[in-house]
């Protein structure tokens, strides 16, 4: 009976001081909560990025069409001189004709490609100067932490921040040109 009230009395001085410690190490701490997707959607940079994608890949695909009609021209002209020319020149200008569709393909890959790394490199830019911003929104408000708002199933809405954040964002960087 002495061992388990002894037992009982050590728990609760163990269980005193941690309560204690947490309360004097985290209670007073500030969390801020970010919503990344709206500032994703609503950033104006990112709504240029997205624009300026847009009329490239509209680009891109106006050249790609034009580029498949011109080779299908040339197949139905290397077809209508399949009965004129002997089967080695024949063969000689499929391989040729071939070269230039692998050729054609190619440059629109590497097209595509180029816009994906300009996409990314403009995003990171976005990316970079949002994460400097809530440094530093954390550092004059004292924010311990914050979260964004994909990670938490509630926060208070005096919480987040995510509209300050946007509207420094809007006006340090309106546009980010896109690097091709």
């Amino acid at each position: 009976m002495k061992h388990s009230v002894f037992v009982f009395i050590i728990f609760l001085l163990i269980s005193f001081n941690a309560n204690a410690i947490k309360k004097s190490d985290y209670g007073s701490e500030k969390i801020a909560v970010v919503d990344v997707q709206t500032i994703l959607d609503n950033a104006l940079a990112v709504v240029y990025i997205r624009t300026e994608v847009d009329k490239f890949n509209k680009n891109l695909q106006n050249e790609f069409l034009k580029l498949e009609n011109n080779l299908k021209i040339k197949e139905q002209e290397l077809i209508k001189q399949k009965d004129i020319l002997s089967p080695d020149d024949f063969e000689k200008e499929v391989i040729k004709f071939n070269k230039n569709v692998t050729k054609a393909q190619k440059v629109i890959q590497e097209k595509k490609i180029k816009l994906e790394q300009a996409h990314a490199k403009s995003l990171s830019k976005v990316n970079n100067l949002a994460l400097k911003i809530i440094s530093k929104l954390a550092l004059k408000n004292k924010y311990s932490l914050v979260l964004p708002s994909t990670q938490i199933l509630y926060a208070d809405e005096k919480m987040n921040i995510t509209k300050e954040v946007l509207e420094q964002l809007n006006s340090n960087l309106p546009r980010v040109e896109l690097d091709f």
